[in-house]
């Protein structure tokens, strides 16, 4: 699979209570974002985002896919929040 444009394919997270900075997530914004860990980059990403990094990001406009069993978000460059250092 070869992602295209500003596409990102994401493994995340398990749903977490806070965030690692430490802001707790209130129940009703816990369906609006997630974190999870960057597999995938299109050639057109230019958010100095890397292979590996762990980014927080909104699931508005996810698709999802599965590899190997396991659920993976398809997600635009542009839904990404934070990319955590």
């Amino acid at each position: 699979m070869k992602l295209q444009g500003t596409a990102v394919l994401v493994l995340p997270d398990k749903n977490p209570d806070k965030l690692k900075s430490g802001v707790v997530i209130p129940r009703t914004a816990k369906n609006l974002r997630t974190e999870g860990k960057v597999i995938d980059i299109g050639p057109g990403c230019k958010n100095h985002l890397k292979i590996g990094d762990h980014i927080q990001y909104n699931l508005g406009g996810v698709s999802l896919i599965e590899i190997e069993g396991v659920t993976h978000h398809f997600i635009n460059e542009n839904r990404i929040n934070y990319i955590y250092d």
